[in-house]
Parts: structure tokens; sequence; C-alpha cells
């Protein structure tokens, strides 16, 4: 007969139960890209009688906040754990110049990660699993950078003749969902004064793609994409079959 032996009756269990710990460190500079760094990372995590806790954190740099925080209450037969990390009101002007980019950025930048599992057994930590990361931007203005020339490459030999190397952006937004192993794009969507484009989809094979209109008013046309996530991948690309190009979403966000 099949018995269920819960989390506080598991050797993982009785370990994180009866011991206690307290991590804390400080990290000067957190490299992101190139010479642009988090700085003055400081932060104190505790386990005390299987209960899991930030007990401070702290970040600065880009004028942005940041926050991370893990909760967990071990001491249970069907346990819980989340954590999650957020960054508000990032000056993109000044990561730019830290990261020596080439042409011109301005605008706000915030990003959110949270996860969160009940589980009895570690292999549940994925299974049940609630998994969300958003980057989010707010009026980006964006002149002649790197970003602006690999999205031409999507668009050149197409009937479109929107000039794209002077972008005003009043807001974007990538989600990417993992929900009980289920793969989904919550959100991805751009509002610009030259194009704009919007998908919602739910990732169901492992090399998935869906169309995409990509609208731009000025010419009063449509250019017709696919969306691509293939397995392995963090973000998607858009590719243009017919010029068999592509833009590269990780190009925005690394």
């Amino acid at each position: 007969k099949y018995q269920e032996i819960f989390f506080t009756e598991r050797e993982e269990g009785i370990l994180v139960n009866t011991n206690d710990f307290t991590l804390e460190g400080s990290i000067k500079n957190l490299f992101v890209l190139n010479t642009a760094a988090i700085k003055n990372i400081g932060f104190k995590f505790s386990l005390l009688n299987g209960k899991l806790v930030t007990d401070y954190f702290h970040a600065s740099g880009f004028n942005a906040q940041y926050n991370f925080s893990v909760d967990s209450n071990l001491n249970f037969y069907w346990p819980k754990i989340e954590y999650a990390f957020t960054v508000s009101g990032l000056d993109l002007q000044m990561f730019a110049a830290d990261a020596h980019l080439r042409g011109n950025y301005a605008g706000l930048i915030s990003m959110e990660e949270s996860y969160k599992s009940d589980f009895y057994k570690m292999s549940q930590l994925l299974e049940n699993a609630k998994y969300s990361y958003t980057v989010k931007g707010e009026k980006l203005e964006l002149n002649g950078t790197d970003i602006q020339r690999k999205a031409d490459e999507l668009i050149r030999d197409s009937q479109i003749s929107t000039d794209i190397s002077s972008l005003s952006i009043q807001n974007f937004e990538y989600n990417y969902r993992f929900v009980f192993q289920e793969k989904s794009i919550g959100a991805l969507y751009v509002n610009s004064d030259k194009f704009n484009f919007s998908v919602r989809a739910k990732i169901d094979s492992d090399d998935f793609s869906t169309p995409v209109k990509i609208n731009f008013p000025q010419d009063k046309s449509v250019l017709k994409v696919k969306l691509i996530f293939n397995t392995g991948d963090d973000f998607p690309y858009l590719y243009n079959e017919e010029q068999d190009s592509s833009f590269y979403m990780k190009d925005i966000f690394h």
C-alpha cells in the first residue's frame, strides 16, 4: 500500500526544521551590463523554527527602488515558499550612460520577478510553481540606438517607409508566466509614435509561433511577422518570413 510521506517527515524537512541559520552579506558592485552596476547591496535572511524570511534587503543605482523578499513556513506537512524581486523607477538614461550604450536613451523601467509553490516533496517545487517575470517601460525616448538598428532590419526591405531612428514609446510591457508547468506570454505590447502591436499567447509547444500584426499608422500599413518562442529561450523573437529577418527581444532586456 502506498504511504504518503509529507515534508516534515522527509530528510530535507527534518533538516530545515531542526536547524536555524542566518545568511548576511553585502555586494559592492553587481555588474548588470558592461560597466553598469547595482551598488551597495546588503541583505540578511534567516531560517528560524522552519520560518524563512528576509530580515532586510537594500541596493542602490540608477535612481531605482529595489526590493527582494522571501517568505516561507516550512514547518508544515505541505509547506509553501515564495519570493519576489522588484525594481521600480530605473532611470534608463543613467543606466545607458554607465553601460556605454550607443545612442540616446531616456525614460523609466520597472521589473518584477515572483515565484511561489506549495509542496511536500522537492520535485513539486517545479510541478506546482507559479512564476512570473515582467518588464515595463514608460515615456521612453530612443534615438540612434542599437535596438532601433536591429529593429529596422525587420522592416528594411518591406514597403514600410516609417523612420524609427527616433522613437517615442508611451509604454511597453512584456510578461512571461509559468504556472503549473504551462507557459504563456501574459502580455507583450508596444505603444509608440511610429508603430504598435499587442500579443497574448499560451505557449503550447516546444517550438511555438503565432502571427503578429505590427501597425504603422504613418504608412497606413501593417507588417505581418511571427512571434517565435523556442525551447530553452528566456525571450521570444519576431521573424519576418518574407525578408528572412529577425528581431530578438533579448537585445532589449539584456
